[in-house]
């Protein structure tokens, strides 16, 4: 953002998402101040040198005088108010210690999730209300997926799923008592036909994803890179839930149909391979 003339200052807000009996904490801001009577999730402003987590620790100690241990971040935007930009990111907490009290003078409540739309919150909040509106999901889903790419070609599989066909990077769940590289080698082996080495991780999903067919999942996903050591890819498949195998240009990848989680990937994968 330009620091020029009329410029709006940039502030990097934290939030926690803390729930207990069903219910959610929210407080309202005190009249008077910026969106003075607007509701709003606990936190506030990060420091300078703090990371999220840090930051939201602190924000509740102060704020509510509890101690809280950061979980997941649920949600991230950016919001331009008349007088400030702000990044918002919202994090699901636990309540550790203590009891939350309103210690600057904000006005707390428990409320359940499906009536957090009724109240009048923050604008750069309401997204996340719908979010919460459709139910937040309780597993997290832990995914390795291979990159393999040979004479300028990516291997892509097209996954029967419920909703229909999914193409994607090879790969799948990391499953009970296994460790990712191991799952990678696995599903690799099971999908395509291939054994291969792992030659490190490329990427980790930043962002929030949520599955298509299990509404109750958020997938985090690992990329890695592999090379080939043997076998030949089953162009038809394991004859499972893998159609097909497809050797795809790299320059045609963004037109390739990929879902939410693997399109995140691809600004980073075209720079590496081309240099």
């Amino acid at each position: 953002m330009s620091e020029g003339a009329g410029a709006r200052p940039q502030a990097f807000v934290v939030a926690a998402y803390l729930e207990q009996a069903g219910r959610c904490l929210i407080q309202q801001r005190p009249k008077g101040m910026a969106r003075g009577e607007l509701w709003e999730f606990p936190g506030g402003k990060r420091e300078t040198g703090e990371t999220d987590e840090e930051a939201l620790v602190r924000e509740c100690r102060e704020e509510l005088g509890v101690t809280v241990q950061v979980g997941a971040r649920l949600w991230e935007t950016e919001h331009e108010y008349p007088d400030l930009r702000v990044h918002l990111a919202i994090y699901s907490c636990r309540l550790v210690l203590g009891t939350p009290k309103a210690n600057d003078g904000q006005r707390l409540d428990w409320v359940e999730p499906a009536r957090l739309t009724e109240l009048p919150f923050c604008e750069a909040d309401r997204p996340f209300l719908e979010r919460i509106r459709h139910g937040l999901p309780s597993v997290f889903r832990v995914g390795a997926y291979g990159v393999l790419v040979e004479d300028g070609q990516v291997l892509l599989t097209r996954t029967r799923v419920r909703s229909g066909i999914l193409v994607n990077f090879p790969g799948g769940a990391v499953e009970p008592g296994e460790g990712p590289v191991d799952a990678l080698r696995r599903e690799l082996r099971e999908e395509t036909g291939l054994e291969v080495t792992v030659e490190g991780l490329f990427h980790a999903t930043e962002g929030y994803h949520r599955s298509r067919d299990y509404p109750d999942n958020q997938l985090v996903k690992l990329y890695w890179r592999v090379r080939r050591v043997s076998g030949a890819v089953r162009l038809g498949g394991n004859g499972d839930d893998v159609e097909s195998c497809v050797w795809l240009p790299l320059e045609r990848l963004a037109e390739a149909g990929l879902g939410d989680s693997d399109a995140e990937l691809l600004p980073k994968l075209l720079p590496a391979v081309a240099g």
